[in-house]
């Protein structure tokens, strides 16, 4: 039997990509205060209970032992969302781990890639 080859995504130019990454950013929420086995289905279901939907989760672990650190970052399907989160900042995780989210920060990185480079003396 033949395989069909998979459709192929339509070609974006650097300057779309750059506005996805930019919009994603700013959908994005830092997450902190988790204990350390906390699975990313717990923090997807955690915000469904606010009505917040999460369209992906990064787990941070430890470059050394592989164990998750506590920190992590979720994108929200809308920049509202994401705003709706940073106000569930300090509700109980688990019932009684008081989870804490803060913007990503990601725009100070879009900032500092359009400055010009300054030049040493």
């Amino acid at each position: 039997a033949r395989r069909r080859a998979a459709p192929m995504e339509p070609q974006i130019s650097a300057e779309e990509r750059a506005q996805k990454e930019k919009e994603k950013a700013y959908r994005t929420a830092y997450v902190w205060s988790l204990p350390r086995t906390t699975t990313s289905e717990e923090l997807v279901e955690f915000f469904k209970t606010f009505e917040l939907n999460v369209v992906n989760t990064t787990l941070i672990c430890d470059r050394n032992s592989g164990k998750f650190t506590g920190i992590g970052y979720a994108e929200f399907e809308t920049q509202e969302m994401h705003d709706k989160a940073i106000s569930v900042s300090g509700q109980l995780f688990r019932g009684r781990f008081p989870i804490r989210l803060k913007p990503s920060e990601a725009e100070k990185n879009f900032v500092a890639d359009n400055k010009p480079a300054e030049v040493a003396p």
